[in-house]
Protein backbone atom coordinates (compact mmCIF):
# COMPACT_ATOMS: atom_id res chain seq x y z
CA UNK A 1 0.00 0.00 0.00
CA UNK A 2 1.04 3.77 -1.07
CA UNK A 3 1.73 6.13 1.15
CA UNK A 4 -0.48 9.44 0.56
CA UNK A 5 2.78 11.36 -0.86
CA UNK A 6 3.39 8.24 -2.94
CA UNK A 7 -0.28 7.80 -4.20
CA UNK A 8 -0.11 12.04 -5.16
CA UNK A 9 3.43 11.76 -7.21
CA UNK A 10 2.21 8.42 -8.73
CA UNK A 11 -1.62 10.28 -9.79
CA UNK A 12 0.85 13.46 -11.03
CA UNK A 13 2.98 11.21 -13.30
CA UNK A 14 -0.27 9.60 -15.11
CA UNK A 15 -1.79 13.42 -15.65
CA UNK A 16 -0.84 14.28 -19.09
CA UNK A 17 -1.58 17.89 -17.78
CA UNK A 18 1.22 17.72 -15.55
CA UNK A 19 3.49 16.15 -18.78
CA UNK A 20 5.94 18.73 -20.30
CA UNK A 21 5.49 17.30 -23.18
CA UNK A 22 2.02 17.82 -23.75
CA UNK A 23 2.88 21.75 -23.81
CA UNK A 24 5.66 20.77 -25.97
CA UNK A 25 2.85 18.81 -28.30
CA UNK A 26 0.79 21.84 -28.46
CA UNK A 27 3.42 24.26 -29.20
CA UNK A 28 4.58 21.71 -31.71
CA UNK A 29 0.93 21.66 -33.68
CA UNK A 30 0.64 25.43 -33.84
CA UNK A 31 4.02 25.68 -35.61
CA UNK A 32 2.98 23.52 -38.16
CA UNK A 33 -0.70 25.33 -38.66
CA UNK A 34 1.92 28.37 -39.02
CA UNK A 35 3.95 26.19 -41.44
CA UNK A 36 0.51 25.46 -43.78
CA UNK A 37 -1.17 29.10 -43.61
CA UNK A 38 1.51 31.37 -43.90
CA UNK A 39 2.65 31.20 -47.58
CA UNK A 40 2.54 27.11 -47.56
CA UNK A 41 6.18 25.80 -48.94
CA UNK A 42 7.02 22.26 -48.63
CA UNK A 43 8.67 21.05 -46.30
CA UNK A 44 9.94 17.49 -44.22
CA UNK A 45 8.53 16.32 -40.93
CA UNK A 46 10.48 14.60 -38.94
CA UNK A 47 9.99 12.26 -35.75
CA UNK A 48 11.64 10.91 -32.93
CA UNK A 49 11.53 7.17 -34.14
CA UNK A 50 13.70 8.91 -37.32
CA UNK A 51 11.25 8.35 -39.74
CA UNK A 52 10.29 11.64 -41.93
CA UNK A 53 7.61 12.57 -44.06
CA UNK A 54 7.20 15.15 -46.92
CA UNK A 55 4.61 17.44 -46.77
CA UNK A 56 4.73 18.77 -50.83
CA UNK A 57 1.42 20.10 -50.38
CA UNK A 58 -1.10 21.34 -47.20
CA UNK A 59 -3.43 19.12 -48.59
CA UNK A 60 -1.25 16.03 -47.47
CA UNK A 61 -1.74 17.63 -43.92
CA UNK A 62 -4.11 17.27 -41.11
CA UNK A 63 -3.72 18.08 -37.75
CA UNK A 64 -5.61 18.62 -33.87
CA UNK A 65 -4.00 18.89 -30.42
CA UNK A 66 -4.34 14.73 -30.48
CA UNK A 67 -2.74 13.70 -33.90
CA UNK A 68 -1.32 14.59 -36.91
CA UNK A 69 -1.97 13.19 -40.27
CA UNK A 70 0.22 12.94 -43.38
CA UNK A 71 -0.86 11.38 -46.68
CA UNK A 72 2.17 9.99 -47.82
CA UNK A 73 2.86 9.66 -51.93
CA UNK A 74 0.99 6.05 -51.84
CA UNK A 75 -2.15 7.96 -50.60
CA UNK A 76 -2.39 6.66 -47.22
CA UNK A 77 -2.76 7.84 -44.06
CA UNK A 78 0.30 8.45 -41.57
CA UNK A 79 -1.36 8.65 -37.89
CA UNK A 80 1.19 10.64 -35.63
CA UNK A 81 1.11 11.31 -32.22
CA UNK A 82 2.02 15.10 -31.91
CA UNK A 83 4.23 13.92 -28.88
CA UNK A 84 6.91 12.92 -31.48
CA UNK A 85 7.48 15.49 -33.62
CA UNK A 86 11.03 16.51 -33.69
CA UNK A 87 11.18 19.10 -36.05
CA UNK A 88 10.24 20.55 -39.60
CA UNK A 89 12.35 21.24 -42.07
CA UNK A 90 11.93 23.28 -45.84
CA UNK A 91 12.10 21.08 -48.52
CA UNK A 92 14.85 21.85 -50.97
CA UNK A 93 13.44 23.63 -54.01
CA UNK A 94 13.75 21.24 -57.33
CA UNK A 95 16.16 22.98 -60.31
CA UNK A 96 14.52 23.60 -63.23
CA UNK A 97 16.84 22.71 -65.97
Amino acid sequence: MLGMRAQAAYRKRLDPRACRTETLSVMNVEELRKLTTNGFRPFKLFLSDGRFFKVPHPEFIAFSDLAVVVFGTDRLPNIIDPRHIASAKPLKAKSTR
